[in-house]
């Protein structure tokens, strides 16, 4: 299968898909007829096949089964779970105990999804994106018991201690950065507190015998994140990371990864722009 791709039909429609799955759909403008589409339509037959439920309430994108309920303000939140829970993006498996760090906790997703794994005794989210936080906020009181498993804070992480403004856009509260102010068009300004990374998961690995289990998606910022942690020589604590990388290819994290004992699987989605590292520390 291809990761990227487009698909042209004969209705006008196009669709980009990503591994399968439509993540976005629409119709090339004339000047005489301008169509309109619910993305939500594409998604409906992949969430049902999944076992989940999808529709928009109260202005809002509902996803449920009998387990987990998640909410999203915006078109986004479709593609994202879909990811999540269809395709099991973040899936492994272990016969052990772990701890699960989600850098990039976005609308909690991830989080709550893995909070379901017998395994996994403990979850660490970082947000730095107060509207994004506040969303992932609403999927814990929605998912209670899946929630007494997580601890979210209310920053990112980097390499060292700052306050950053960015610009922030609410229809894509997914794909904001720390390190790339990619929506600059847009008027709301966050003020985001970012940290350096070893000096919150130090303290945090310490208090956990458990494997560990890193959740990176934080648009740019695991070139910050993965270096503090290798000079730290928190990596080595590291037993499995599942990353997206952006921006760049990144020959750099193999290196630094293979150098610190994992062996890694990696991934372009689209070339020098996104994909994914699966890494799992050597027994």
């Amino acid at each position: 299968m291809k990761i990227f791709s487009k698909e042209r039909f004969a209705n006008g429609r196009r669709h980009i898909l990503f591994c399968g799955i439509k993540i976005a759909s629409y119709r090339r403008k004339t000047s005489n007829h301008r169509a309109s589409h619910d993305l939500m339509d594409d998604y409906k037959n992949i969430f049902e096949k999944s076992g989940y439920h999808v529709a928009r309430e109260n202005g809002k994108i509902r996803i449920w089964n009998n387990v987990i309920t998640i909410e999203g303000d915006a078109d986004n939140t479709l593609w994202t779970a879909a990811s999540v829970f269809c395709n099991d993006e973040y899936h492994f498996d272990i016969n052990e105990k772990y701890v699960m760090f989600d850098i990039g906790f976005n609308l909690g997703m991830t989080s709550l999804h893995k909070a379901q794994d017998k395994n996994c005794v403990k979850i660490y989210a970082f947000e730095p994106f107060m509207p994004t936080f506040q969303l992932a906020q609403r999927n814990m009181e929605l998912n209670q018991e899946l929630s007494k498993k997580i601890t979210a804070f209310d920053y990112g992480l980097g390499d060292k201690d700052e306050v950053i403004d960015i610009n922030y856009n609410p229809e894509r509260p997914g794909a904001m950065s720390s390190v790339k102010n990619l929506f600059n068009n847009c008027t709301d300004v966050e003020k985001i507190h970012i940290k350096k990374t070893s000096n919150v998961l130090g303290p945090l690995f310490a208090k956990h015998k458990e494997k560990i289990f890193l959740k990176i998606d934080c648009e740019g910022a695991e070139k910050q994140i993965l270096p503090d942690l290798d000079a730290s020589g928190l990596i080595k604590r590291v037993d499995v990371i599942v990353m997206e990388w952006h921006f760049e290819e990144p020959g750099w994290a193999v290196d630094l990864l293979t150098r610190n004992g994992f062996v890694v699987f990696r991934l372009s989605v689209t070339p020098n722009e996104l994909g994914m590292i699966r890494a799992y520390r050597k027994s």
